[in-house]
């Protein structure tokens, strides 16, 4: 009776002990999917964050050039460097400035009388126009021969400069205008031209310095960041105006043969519909299913002034990101339905049988529930109880090779994150090189080198240590070019870059700062100390011989302390000692 009343409360217990764990396994699973949501959805919102943070950095990098240009150019003028009367030298200072930086399309120069002078590219041709004298009148547009003779292509009569937004509009002290998004003289390439106002000591508007900037490298940059495969980028004005869509070639549509812009009423984009439509806010994140495809939309404002801005649209789809999921989702139900059916089958041999190794079994699952995988029981019988007993061997193997693959892709998935971890980090690295670096010459590039001075000079400004820099400009450098070709004045160029990279100490700074200028920081260095640094400098460069033409070259250096605070003022002083080394017959240090 006593064994009766036991195999009674066995019975009794079995189907709710079951349904427990039926429930249970259901809810883990069901716990776990959610899991991997939340995680595949903070995985995209910090992607989405880290892309915003990457295409706004680039945007600063082509947008702050052209404004750097402008107000070097007015710095320039305003210490007397370049001569805002003379028509045709202004035009071939503006036309060196175009060549030596990629991204500048036209830099122009206009002012109160109705004069300008712009000179620019033009596909692979040069354009020089000016109003003679600097007066209003007519506007001769000239191309530029080999021999650098002008000739004149055109005459645009009563050009009024006064007539166009980017001369009107920028009439405040220190105030950047920008104009809106348009075709640049290189089709199909958009392009954007700012203006800086220049004023005299009393305050009176002389002129403007103006700049066209080409919009297609931030197009290529954009195709080429490290984003996900079938991540969309789309960057646009505020009237939906397309600039940047990376999955198309250009930013343009045909209508009945006349080329127009991309917008989100003419495109037939879905994406880019609806990215528009959530234009409201400084930031926006959402989802939209287009096509059976779930996407991750954000759309952010780059604010390019206080009046304008354009927008910054991501579409990422979540099927670039599932598939790992997904494949653990399978293997997670896969485990989930043997589990439950060895379950079931142990549970129900276990109502039929209550004896000795039906307490072994108990015994050997209460092992096996404690995590230890693989081992058998070696009783052999024939019958039902025989029949339980393989198939819990059965089941200890598969949950052992069950675990044992578990372990193993989850190494495999570990591997395969840290070797994107490392793809991602080599990217980073190699782009910041390329975003610090000249091409020509392997010295920093003026973006870098003017950080570093800034950096430096905050370090005197608070130890007030010495600090010293240079300008050196290599003499004759046009001659070369126009003598020996522009390989040879590259060749040129590189070889005063490494003589000049030899010749300073580890501490010392030493990069391009634009056409054949270099720029040299001498952090804890004296005038006195920097004479002799930048002497053998110039005494190196003399004795440099470069190319096959064997060409010497010379060059001509301006040299000051730091007294203030200053980057630009203190640029400005090197510079003029710089002309003054010039005017005393080149090969000198001022």
């Amino acid at each position: 009776m006593r064994f009766l009343r036991k195999l009674e409360i066995w019975q009794a217990l079995v189907i709710p002990i079951s349904i427990i764990l039926i429930f249970t396994s259901i809810s883990v699973y069901s716990i776990s999917t959610d899991y991997g949501n939340k995680i595949l959805e903070s995985t995209v919102n910090e992607l989405q964050q880290n892309n915003k943070i990457e295409l706004f950095n680039v945007l600063d990098k082509y947008l702050d050039e052209a404004v750097s240009v402008n107000k070097f150019n007015a710095g320039l003028a305003e210490n007397g460097l370049i001569d805002l009367s003379a028509p045709l030298e202004l035009g071939q200072y503006f036309l060196e400035q175009a060549k030596t930086n990629s991204n500048i399309d036209f830099a122009y120069y206009a002012n109160e009388a109705g004069g300008i002078t712009s000179s620019g590219l033009s596909g692979n041709e040069t354009r020089l126009s000016f109003t003679p004298e600097m007066q209003k009148g007519p506007f001769l547009v000239h191309t530029t021969s080999d021999e650098g003779e002008l000739i004149l292509l055109r005459e645009v009569e009563d050009f009024d400069v006064h007539s166009k937004d980017w001369y009107n509009e920028a009439d405040q002290k220190d105030e950047i205008y920008w104009t809106d998004v348009y075709g640049g003289a290189q089709d199909p390439v958009l392009a954007v031209s700012t203006s800086y106002p220049y004023f005299d000591e009393s305050g009176n508007k002389i002129g403007v310095f103006g700049a066209d900037i080409l919009l297609d490298e931030i197009t290529n940059t954009f195709k080429t960041l490290p984003v996900s495969e079938n991540t969309r980028l789309y960057l646009f004005e505020s009237d939906g105006n397309l600039i940047v869509d990376t999955n198309a070639e250009h930013p343009f549509l045909l209508d009945d043969g006349i080329q127009i812009r991309k917008t989100p009423f003419n495109s037939n984009d879905a994406l880019f519909s609806i990215i528009f439509e959530n234009i409201q806010s400084d930031e926006w994140l959402g989802q939209q299913t287009l096509n059976n495809e779930e996407y991750y939309l954000g759309v952010y404002k780059y604010p390019i002034n206080e009046e304008k801005s354009w927008y910054l649209g991501i579409a990422i789809p979540e099927s670039d990101y599932t598939a790992g999921l997904n494949l653990l989702s399978v293997n997670l139900q896969e485990i989930f339905v043997i589990s439950l059916i060895l379950l079931i089958v142990v549970l129900f041999l276990f109502v039929r049988w209550i004896s000795k190794p039906l307490r072994r079994i108990a015994s050997e699952i209460d092992v096996l529930s404690k995590g230890t995988f693989g081992q058998q029981i070696s009783i052999k019988r024939t019958d039902a109880i025989g029949k339980l007993i393989h198939s819990f061997n059965d089941m200890s193997t598969t949950l052992s090779t069950m675990v044992q693959t578990i372990h193993q892709k989850n190494e495999e998935l570990a591997s395969l994150n840290k070797n994107l971890e490392l793809k991602v980090k080599e990217r980073t690295i190699e782009l910041e090189q390329m975003a610090s670096t000249d091409l020509l010459t392997s010295l920093i590039n003026r973006r870098e080198l003017l950080r570093l001075f800034e950096h430096e000079m905050s370090v005197y400004k608070r130890y007030k240590n010495n600090l010293s820099i240079a300008i050196l400009d290599i003499d004759h450098f046009k001659k070369v070019n126009d003598t020996y070709g522009h390989l040879e004045g590259d060749n040129v160029l590189i070889g005063v870059a490494q003589t000049l990279k030899a010749c300073v100490r580890e501490s010392d700074i030493v990069g391009r700062y634009g056409g054949e200028e270099f720029l040299i920081v001498m952090p804890q260095t004296s005038t006195e100390d920097a004479r002799h640094i930048i002497e053998r400098c110039r005494a190196g460069v003399e004795d440099l011989i470069t190319g096959e033409s064997k060409i010497k070259v010379t060059i001509s250096a301006g040299i000051t302390a730091v007294k203030d605070d200053n980057v630009e003022s203190t640029i400005v002083v090197a510079d003029d000692n710089l002309y003054k080394a010039k005017l005393s017959g080149r090969n000198l240090i001022v």
